[in-house]
């Protein structure tokens, strides 16, 4: 009985010495420091450029209309861009023909091949395309190499056939960039926008392999 009491005792004491604010300090809650995580933010840029534009047809089927031809094009190009990371960008591009394209093609006339080369009035090589643009920066020498993959829509017309054709399907390439100023970009790339067989029936190239490659030289502003 006498133990307890002692015991008793000695718990109401402490109790009132923390209270009366004696040598024993409270507790504290440990602060616990949350690291700030950084907003993503996408950079935007917009571009302009010459694009040589060379289409390559062949039949492929005894339908076509044309046995071979070869199409040459100066285009201008405009481009827009967003960047998401270092290493990955969404492209578009919108080209069209700055002149008339030339056109060499053959095609048989009975048993006799007909060769035609001429300026094709009103021709217009147009293009329309969105790429996945990967990037890799080489060391701290302003250069950058890059790829592309996407989609592109190539129409070809002219006053004399009207609508040549009108297809799309995978389109890739690959380029380089050299930063001028931390916002100016020179850069040049070579891009596939088509390669496969036409096969809509309401345009001349029906039945034809047809490849279009482009050489485009430009500049880019980045915001």
């Amino acid at each position: 009985m006498k133990n307890i009491v002692l015991s008793a005792v000695a718990v109401i004491a402490l109790g009132s010495f923390a209270v009366a604010g004696g040598d024993i300090a409270p507790v504290q809650e440990p602060v616990v420091e949350v690291p700030e995580v950084a907003s993503w933010s996408p950079t935007f840029y917009v571009g302009a450029a010459y694009v040589n534009v060379d289409g390559d047809l062949d039949a492929a089927s005894p339908d076509a209309v044309l046995d071979t031809a070869t199409l040459s094009a100066d285009n201008y190009a405009l481009a827009a861009g967003v960047v998401l990371n270092s290493w990955l960008a969404v492209e578009g591009r919108y080209s069209n023909s700055i002149d008339d394209y030339d056109l060499e093609a053959s095609l048989t006339d009975g048993n006799t091949v007909v060769t035609i080369d001429e300026t094709m009035a009103g021709g217009e090589a147009e293009v329309a395309a969105i790429f996945l643009k990967g990037m890799y920066p080489i060391a701290d020498t302003g250069l950058i190499a890059y790829g592309l993959l996407g989609y592109a829509n190539v129409s070809v017309t002219d006053d004399v056939n009207g609508e040549i054709m009108d297809d799309d399907g995978l389109a890739y390439g690959v380029g380089a960039a050299y930063a001028v100023t931390p916002n100016v970009l020179v850069f040049a790339d070579w891009t596939r926008l088509y390669d496969d067989t036409v096969q809509d029936s309401a345009v001349v190239a029906n039945g034809m392999d047809v490849t279009v490659d482009t050489i485009n030289v430009g500049a880019a502003y980045v915001f």
